[in-house]
């Protein structure tokens, strides 16, 4: 089997606080799915030297690539902001936060008629289908004093 090399480019080695050894990461791209891999690390030192000792092999099969046909949540922008538009999970509250959070996010903070009408045109599409979108406020403090999640009132 003839071996086909990929030059990676080059790696500078990063040596962390507490790191006993220096790491490199790199990753493949443009691999075939459902097709196995036996990859062997070498570093090529310039100047005189030349390669340096290979490590171990290891063998690696990419994942056999799965066309789902379910659609995905969708992602809208609207000046800095992004919002996402998930019709597909049906989650409780906490639970859409915790979504949020996963993202980096919260739950949206509807405070002005842009952002009001922006997402209204954006889930019109998408009531046939779903009747009801969280958004991050809630009235668990003092029962229909709604704050957005930050604790501010809504007016």
């Amino acid at each position: 089997m003839e071996e086909e090399w990929i030059v990676v480019g080059r790696i500078d080695l990063d040596m962390g606080e507490g790191d006993l050894q220096p790491r490199m990461e790199f990753v493949l791209t443009e691999l075939e799915p459902g097709t196995e891999y036996n990859i062997s690390v070498s570093a090529v030192r310039d100047g005189p030297g030349g390669e340096g000792p290979r490590s171990p092999l290891v063998t690696v099969t990419t994942p056999t690539l799965v066309t789902s046909q379910t659609p995905s949540p969708e992602w809208h922008r609207l000046d800095d902001a992004v919002y996402l538009v998930d019709t597909i999970t049906r989650l409780d509250y906490d639970e859409a936060q915790s979504v949020c959070k996963g993202y980096g996010a919260n739950l949206a903070r509807v405070d002005s008629d842009e952002i009001q009408v922006f997402l209204t045109s954006v889930i019109s599409p998408a009531l046939e289908e779903t009747r009801y979108f969280w958004i991050g406020c809630d009235d668990r403090e003092e029962e229909g004093q709604f704050r957005w999640l930050d604790g501010t009132p809504v007016i």
